[in-house]
């Protein structure tokens, strides 16, 4: 959120040097934690020192920092920190196994579980769209896994419309990807993940999800 803001003022004030300044001021957020608040090695997402997040902080991370690695590529403020792709392991190993048919798990939103204006269909989309801005700037190979990834969620949600909530701009974008037949849904993500880290399991099997 600092980096974001601190960038963007950059760019109404012309501030070069500010603008360098939130760009390497990221590299902190891309490392692994093995207590506290972060990224597990395992997948778990906390925060608030020991609360399972994924769903809640980790959907904001998600979406603001998508924005700021897409306004800054290919420009000469691109964040150079090789622990940037540790993005792609975010999505594949912490985000993709809690959000099923588009809906965001709750066992992984804290608090968000209370807020009316936040259910999991709600949020599963807007972690959706942080991941759909990362697959405009993700190395080709990645960026093709993602946007199948991302097919199959929008395919296989029956419970809330892939434009409900979305800007005009992302929606251009989501139906850009539905449209486009070379990219191919992924079909179901079969498969067990422990998340240590946050004290939560996902076993996922041809039809269900647990």
């Amino acid at each position: 959120w600092k980096c974001k803001g601190a960038g963007l003022r950059s760019f109404f004030a012309r501030d070069a040097a500010k603008l360098k300044l939130a760009s390497d001021a990221l590299g902190p957020v891309f490392a692994y934690v093995a207590s506290g608040d972060g990224f597990y090695e395992d997948g778990s997402f906390i925060q608030h020192t020991r609360h399972p997040y994924t769903g809640g902080y980790g959907n904001s991370l998600i979406g603001e920092l998508a924005d700021l690695l897409f306004l800054l590529a290919g420009s000469r403020w691109e964040v150079a920190d090789p622990a940037r792709d540790n993005i792609y392991r975010w999505i594949f190993e912490s985000f993709e196994p809690v959000i099923y048919s588009g809906a965001m798990m709750d066992m992984v939103r804290g608090r968000e579980i209370s807020r009316s204006g936040s259910p999991d269909h709600a949020v599963g989309h807007s972690s959706a769209a942080g991941i759909l801005r990362v697959s405009m700037f993700a190395h080709p190979d990645v960026s093709g896994r993602l946007r199948s990834m991302l097919k199959e969620w929008y395919r296989a949600d029956t419970s809330r419309d892939w434009a409900s909530g979305r800007s005009l701009e992302q929606i251009m974008a989501i139906r850009r990807l539905l449209d486009d037949d070379t990219v191919e849904r992924r079909g179901e993500r079969l498969g067990s993940w422990v998340f240590a880290g946050m004290d939560r399991v996902v076993h996922l099997r041809p039809g269900w999800g647990f």
